[in-house]
């Protein structure tokens, strides 16, 4: 029964965020795993409390939305500028800047209270170089938005993103 000292999560107490699987261990590099599981704590705290996702996804953020959205990064060439059109809470344009400091990345969000949380991570996790926030909705969007973005790095010579292991994320995320 819940007390005071011990209250029941709910809205306004979100459930804890879960320990990463041990497959980020194996697939990103400890600080790419350490910036994620940053951003998944952001979520399951301030972004429950600001309603940007619901309280009931605290538990299930790494499987149904931090990996799947890591998984997304193996489809996409080095140096590429992805938008991310209707983002949210920054899901998967927030998680491609953390396992991919390569791309470039717009995010566009209609929703002003959205915005300043992704213009808080930005700051947090310091992509304001590479990624940019768009209000508005998409086909209100410039086509030369994009263009505003500075240079991306230069991608690294090996095959796999920097930071991301060889034994790609999908898969690993689907096994049981």
């Amino acid at each position: 029964m819940p007390s005071p000292s011990n209250p029941s999560p709910g809205p306004s107490t979100p459930e804890p965020f879960p320990p990463a699987p041990p497959v980020v261990a194996t697939a990103f590099d400890s600080a790419i795993a350490a910036r994620l599981t940053a951003f998944g704590q952001q979520l399951a705290t301030a972004g429950v409390l600001r309603g940007l996702i619901g309280p009931r996804e605290v538990p299930r953020l790494w499987d149904r939305h931090l990996l799947n959205c890591a998984a997304l990064a193996e489809l996409i060439q080095p140096g590429e500028t992805v938008a991310d059109i209707g983002t949210g809470a920054g899901l998967p344009g927030l998680v491609l800047a953390l396992v991919r400091p390569d791309l470039r990345l717009i995010l566009i969000e209609p929703l002003q209270r959205r915005c300043d949380f992704l213009h808080e991570m930005i700051a947090h996790f310091d992509l304001a170089a590479r990624v940019t926030v768009q209000r508005g909705k998409a086909h209100l969007v410039p086509p030369a938005a994009p263009m505003s973005l500075p240079p991306a790095p230069s991608p690294p010579s090996t095959n796999s993103p920097p930071g991301v292991s060889p034994t790609p994320v999908s898969a690993a995320a689907s096994s049981p």
